[in-house]
């Protein structure tokens, strides 16, 4: 295993955009690829999503409620 650190194999392959891993055989057939675009758009809902408990405790310690900004 090895690290593109100058781009290169990106740049042959014409890999742009978003940091992306690609497992390439010794036949220079690439395998697998995981981006963070896969996984991007799940992890975004999940992310902004509040806990109950959180929201409880914005709203019993900093006297903020459901329809006011804290």
């Amino acid at each position: 295993m090895t690290f593109d650190h100058d781009a290169e194999v990106a740049h042959r392959y014409g890999v742009v955009g978003t940091p992306t891993s690609f497992l390439i055989d010794i036949n220079g057939v690439i395998r697998q690829v995981d981006g963070i675009t896969d996984t991007l758009s799940a992890n975004i809902v999940e992310w902004n999503q509040i806990s109950p408990q959180v929201a409880q405790e914005l709203i019993t310690h900093k006297g903020c409620s459901k329809e006011s900004v804290c």
